[in-house]
C-alpha cells in the first residue's frame, strides 16, 4: 500500500524525503491548470488531483500531457465530501463521476478514477455509497475517509445502518466497517484518501476533564492505522494533513497538521513526531508491518 499526504504540493522535496509516495491536493476552481500540474514534473512523488468541478476534466488532462507527467504517476478523484464540502446530491455525484470516466476513457487516460469519499464511515454515509456506487463502472475506485465517532482518544467506529447490523457478529469494529463497505462497494478497489487526529483540545468525562493527543500518541496511531489499510488491500492511504492551518490556531480545524504552521515569511512549518510515522511506515512496509 501507498502513503499520500493531503497537501504539500509545493513542498515535493520535503515529502520525498519523508518517504511519501504521492500528494492529494485540489484542482483549482479556475485558471491555468499548466503550472498547478508542473509542480510535479520531473519528481518521484505521485499526484492525486481532487477534481470539485467535473467540467475542469479536459482542462485537467490537457494539462497532465503538456506537462507530460506519465499517467500512471497521478489519479483523479471525483467530489469530496458530497453534499456537506461539494455540494451535489447523488443524482449529480453520479453524473460527475461518470462525465470524468468517459471524458478518460475517451482520451486513453492512463491513471487512476476515484469516485469521492463521504466524509465518515457513518450510517447515513453508508446509505450515500449503497445508492451511488452500483451505478458506477466495476473498476472504478472509491474512496473513503476515516474520522472517529465521538472523541479522538476512544476511536470508536461508527454505527452501521440497520441492514447492515448484525449483534450476532459481536462488537462493532473498525474491521466490520470495512468489510461492510465492503459489501456495498463489492470487488471495486478503495483508498482512503483521508485518514487524520488533530492535536486541539477535547472535552470528556463528568466532570470534564481536557484531554489533547500527543505527537507521540498520534504517531503509533498512524502506524497501525497504515498497517490495517494496508491488511484491507487498500491501494492508497492519505494522511490529512501537510500542516497546521495558522488560521484556525487552538481548534480541530487547525491542527491537524504533520508540520507546525509555517512562521511568517516561510513555506514549511517543523515537522512533528507523527510525520516520521509515513516515513517508518515507508521504510518497514516490505517487512514486518507490510501486509
Amino acid at each position: 500500500m501507498l502513503t499520500f499526504c493531503n497537501f504539500g504540493e509545493h513542498q515535493l522535496v520535503e515529502a520525498h524525503d519523508l518517504g511519501i509516495d504521492g500528494i492529494r491536493c485540489d484542482v483549482p476552481v479556475e485558471g491555468d491548470l499548466v503550472p498547478f500540474v508542473r509542480q510535479f514534473a520531473g519528481s518521484p512523488v505521485m499526484a492525486a488531483f481532487l477534481l470539485h468541478d467535473p467540467g475542469r476534466i479536459s482542462d485537467l488532462l490537457a494539462a497532465i500531457r503538456t506537462v507530460q507527467i506519465p499517467d500512471e504517476q497521478t489519479a483523479i478523484e471525483v467530489f469530496n465530501e458530497p453534499p456537506d464540502k461539494d455540494d451535489v446530491d447523488r443524482e449529480d455525484y453520479i453524473g460527475g463521476v461518470l462525465d470524468v470516466w468517459e471524458e478518460c476513457q475517451h482520451r486513453n487516460y492512463g491513471g487512476t478514477v476515484i469516485a469521492g469519499a463521504q466524509k465518515n464511515l457513518s450510517a447515513e454515509s453508508m446509505r450515500w455509497y449503497r445508492d451511488t456506487v452500483r451505478h458506477l463502472p466495476d473498476t472504478i475506485t472509491v474512496a473513503c475517509h476515516d474520522y472517529p465517532w465521538g472523541l479522538q482518544v476512544t476511536d470508536l467506529p461508527w454505527p452501521p445502518p440497520l441492514e447492515l447490523w448484525n449483534p450476532g457478529d459481536g462488537p462493532m469494529t473498525h474491521q466490520r466497517a470495512i468489510d461492510n463497505l465492503r459489501t456495498i462497494t463489492g470487488a471495486r478497489p478503495l483508498v482512503c484518501s483521508e485518514v487524520g487526529r488533530h492535536m486541539a483540545p477535547e472535552l470528556t468525562g463528568h466532570p470534564a476533564v481536557q484531554v489533547t493527543l500527543t505527537e507521540d500518541w498520534i504517531y503509533w496511531w498512524l502506524i497501525d492505522r497504515l498497517r490495517f489499510y494496508a491488511a484491507n488491500n487498500f491501494v492508497w492511504t492519505a494522511v490529512y494533513q501537510w500542516s497546521d492551518d495558522a488560521r484556525y490556531p487552538g481548534t480541530s480545524e487547525g491542527m491537524y497538521g504533520i508540520h507546525t504552521a509555517p512562521p511568517a515569511g516561510q513555506s514549511l512549518g517543523q515537522r512533528k513526531r507523527q510525520a516520521y510515522a509515513l516515513s517508518d511506515w515507508t521504510r518497514l512496509r516490505s517487512r514486518t508491518w507490510a501486509a
